[in-house]
Parts: C-alpha cells; sequence; structure tokens
C-alpha cells in the first residue's frame, strides 16, 4: 500500500506465534531463536535470512522518532496479537501516540485497504501497560507454540495440532481416493 511521504510502513517479518521468544529484543534471545529454528527446520537460507530481517524490523521500530504517531494494523489472530505485544514491548520507553486499527481477513477484503473506514483505537498508558506485561510474560516462557483462543493468548504444547493435522490429511486422502502427495499449500 502506498503512502505519502513522510508515512512509513514498517512490516514485521516473523511469526511470533511459533518458536522461542525469550528475550527476543535482545541479542543473546535472538540467538536462541535462530538456535531453535536451526535445529527444528530444515530452511537454512531462509533462516539465516528472516534472523537478519527480524533484526532489521527491531532496529527499525527503536528509531522510530517519539514525536510521531503510530498506526498498528492488527486483526484476531495469534501472528498479529504476538507481534502486537513485541512491538509494544520495543516502544516501551517512547511516548508517541500510538493507535491499533483492528482489521480481520473480511474487513480488509471489503473495505479495500482504505485505512479511513477501520476502527481506530488511541491506546491508553493503562492499555499499553496491560500489553507490555503480556509479552514480559511471554518473553520469559520456554513454550514455543501459541493459539489465540477467546481474545488471550494461550501456550500450547508442541504437539497441540498434530491430531487435527492427522485427521486433515486422512480426509484429504479419502477425497483423493488413494494415498499421494498433497501440497501443503492446500492443506487447510
Amino acid at each position: 500500500m502506498a503512502l505519502a511521504p513522510p508515512k512509513y510502513v514498517i512490516g514485521f517479518p516473523e511469526d511470533l506465534s511459533i518458536r522461542p521468544l525469550w528475550k527476543l529484543d535482545e541479542e543473546r534471545g535472538q540467538a536462541c531463536r535462530q538456535k531453535w529454528l536451526m535445529e527444528n527446520s530444515n530452511d537454512e537460507v531462509d533462516n539465516f535470512v528472516g534472523h537478519n530481517k527480524l533484526k532489521e524490523a527491531i532496529r527499525e521500530i527503536r528509531d522510530i522518532p517519539s514525536h510521531l504517531p503510530i498506526y498498528i494494523w492488527c486483526g484476531d489472530n495469534i501472528e498479529e496479537q504476538c507481534g502486537l505485544r513485541f512491538f509494544l514491548y520495543l516502544l516501551r520507553d517512547q511516548h508517541n501516540e500510538i493507535f491499533l486499527i483492528h482489521t480481520n481477513g473480511q474487513q480488509v477484503i471489503e473495505r479495500q485497504w482504505n485505512p479511513n473506514l477501520y476502527e481506530k483505537k488511541r491506546l491508553s498508558v493503562k492499555e499499553r501497560l496491560k500489553f507490555l506485561q503480556q509479552w514480559e510474560g511471554l518473553a520469559e516462557s520456554t513454550a514455543v507454540l501459541r493459539q489465540w483462543e477467546q481474545q488471550h493468548i494461550q501456550e500450547v504444547s508442541e504437539n497441540f495440532y498434530d491430531s487435527l493435522i492427522v485427521k486433515r490429511l486422512k480426509e484429504m486422502h479419502q477425497e483423493q481416493g488413494h494415498v499421494d502427495f498433497i501440497q501443503t499449500g492446500t492443506f487447510f
């Protein structure tokens, strides 16, 4: 989406619903997350690129001048809710006005990315503190998987979705008539 200068968009490259979050704003936390990725993922090139993009995004967020208002687009899903809390944690010492623009998938399509049609809410100091405390709890945890349930972030076990995945695979194989390769993009 194009914005007239001096407006600037910072895209956050990481899905914080999975993988360790411990001390993610620090080098040691980023190294811990990177190590976990190397041990649990088979795409070393993407892991390296993602690690560098994360560091760059953190730097950009921290470099936002304190006099500028900040607009955070966030929907009701685990990835964006974790990202919101981390973003606000990175800005914990800033005094910017922060607005939350609530989005959901269908609204985005219907409103064609027109920010004036979305619900915009200025975050109070109390709300910012609540999100900050929630992030601090997440960042001290050793959990590597989270879900968004009833407007709350919940940590779940690493195998939480396994039975759902196996069930869906069986259904897809039945639809095919025989066991064959299934593209992950068509999984759900």
